[in-house]
């Protein structure tokens, strides 16, 4: 084992006693811990990427994208890039994970318990719970040693990374710009801060950033989101700054009901009563 090669594809330099070498696996755990938060009080890496996801999952499904958006509490619904690219990394890091703790005889944390139940294979659109994958990334990128001894180390690093770009890819737009829709053509519009006209690229109608943002956020009010997706579609699209702890705390003291619950489960929230309590103080 000492004298093969790297079985990462394109790297030539010495594993070294594993089947990998130490640069690859080392630029693995860098690369999961490197994806910048949005939130102050959020951990930058695949967490943080998952939120952004969140938000470009409810994004796609065209919340206020005209007259006829719905304005009943319905749930924000998955797009398809989104959704797809959430499920793959969820799928990729979880069955990595896994694979590495049997290969190695490591014993299941508390917070990866859920993954000996997980199938080999999860059904596309069923999403896995953010936080499950977020761990599964934390324990490959402390587990360094373990799978560089891993024989198909090689492919899970590749694997790994192809899907961490997709992830990456399908998050719609810099932190720093505003999402609007064009309320005559539907189409979406990135605007740059600080614009106080915004034209259409599709249909070239002119837009007052402002006003837009006012009558989405009317249209919004009705929807119900978890409390990541409500905390980053209001401060990044509106300006409405409210952490998902401050959601939760609202939730817990009795101020925020409860509107429904995901599959993992999670929390559903109205946008419009987050809204109301926000402005409250």
């Amino acid at each position: 084992m000492s004298s093969q090669r790297c079985r990462v594809d394109g790297c030539q330099r010495g594993a070294h006693q594993g089947y990998v070498c130490t640069a690859c696996v080392r630029a693995l755990a860098a690369l999961l811990s490197s994806y910048p938060p949005t939130h102050p009080d959020e951990d930058p890496g695949v967490r943080a990427l998952l939120g952004d996801l969140e938000v470009s999952l409810a994004r796609e499904s065209r919340v206020g994208a005209g007259p006829g958006a719905q304005s009943s509490e319905t749930p924000l619904a998955f797009g398809y890039h989104a959704a797809e690219a959430l499920w793959l990394l969820g799928n990729t890091l979880g069955s990595w994970t896994r694979d590495l703790c049997e290969a190695r005889a490591i014993p299941l944390p508390l917070v990866l318990v859920d993954l000996a139940t997980w199938p080999r294979a999860l059904v596309r659109r069923t999403l896995p719970a953010p936080e499950l994958v977020a761990a599964c990334a934390w324990f490959l990128a402390a587990h360094q040693d373990d799978l560089r001894a891993l024989p198909e180390a090689g492919d899970a690093i590749t694997q790994i990374r192809a899907a961490y770009a997709q992830a990456v890819a399908a998050v719609d737009r810099a932190p720093d710009r505003t999402y609007l829709v064009c309320e005559r053509c539907g189409t979406d519009l990135l605007v740059d801060p600080g614009a106080q006209q915004a034209a259409c690229r599709s249909c070239g109608w002119s837009h007052s950033v402002d006003r837009r943002k006012n009558a989405m956020l009317v249209q919004v009010r009705g929807h119900l989101g978890t409390a990541t997706e409500v905390s980053r579609l209001l401060g990044n699209t509106f300006g409405i700054q409210v952490t998902p702890a401050r959601i939760s705390q609202w939730w817990q003291r009795g101020k925020l009901p409860v509107r429904g619950h995901t599959t993992h489960p999670r929390n559903l929230y109205r946008i419009g009563d987050i809204i109301d309590l926000s402005r409250r103080g």
